[in-house]
């Protein structure tokens, strides 16, 4: 998502990611959570919708290291998990499988450097409240990964890693509109998404 300025609640996510994680180099993800103003389910069956990026939001801050290791902690539930970069394992449910199947989606895609990297997750996005917290956490993931990869990635591209990643890792069989509204908002506008010619405009 743009915005003209970071809102102050980003700045204090962005805050405390720093603060766990401290050091440069470092790369950030952030993504907001999002409302639909019209248009539910189209993603499914092709047709219009008009979501927007609301001001809660998920951070994911990464920093290389050197031995080939992911470490990931999870701020808001203190835990943390640690797993070879060059076998990434299928995890049981829970937020550490979301977290790893973020990082093999990333690398199937784009490629990763195989020197590891720390990273921590923070966010504000009420978990069960309708605010698609799960697709703003994956698409920050996967825009954290790219930027460690040196790429920038588009609203689609960025969708589409984060759905693959919910598809496939986490069990749900999403559509496209919640990633796509996370990846592509506009401070102060609404989304113009059309699924039956994939296109997105503000």
């Amino acid at each position: 998502m743009t915005v003209p300025e970071l809102e102050p609640g980003a700045q204090l996510l962005l805050d405390r990611a720093a603060a766990a994680l401290p050091g440069r180099p470092a790369w950030i993800g952030l993504a907001p959570g999002r409302i639909n103003i019209i248009g539910e389910h189209t993603d499914y069956i092709g047709g219009l919708s008009l979501p927007t990026g609301v001001n809660r939001w998920a951070v994911v801050r990464i920093r290389p290291r050197t031995d080939g290791r992911v470490w990931i902690r999870a701020l808001d539930l203190d835990e943390e998990i640690t797993v070879e970069l060059a076998q990434v394992p299928v995890l049981p449910g829970g937020w550490a499988r979301t977290m790893v199947g973020a990082v093999q989606v990333c690398r199937e895609a784009f490629g990763l450097p195989s020197d590891g990297f720390d990273a921590v997750v923070t966010g504000d996005v009420p978990r069960g409240g309708g605010m698609s917290s799960s697709a703003a956490l994956c698409v920050a993931w996967v825009n954290a990964l790219a930027a460690w990869r040196g790429r920038t990635l588009d609203t689609l591209e960025a969708a589409r890693l984060a759905q693959r990643v919910e598809h496939v890792w986490s069990g749900v069989p999403c559509g496209l509109l919640d990633q796509v509204a996370s990846q592509g908002s506009v401070a102060g506008a609404l989304l113009r998404v059309d699924f039956r010619e994939s296109s997105v405009q503000t």
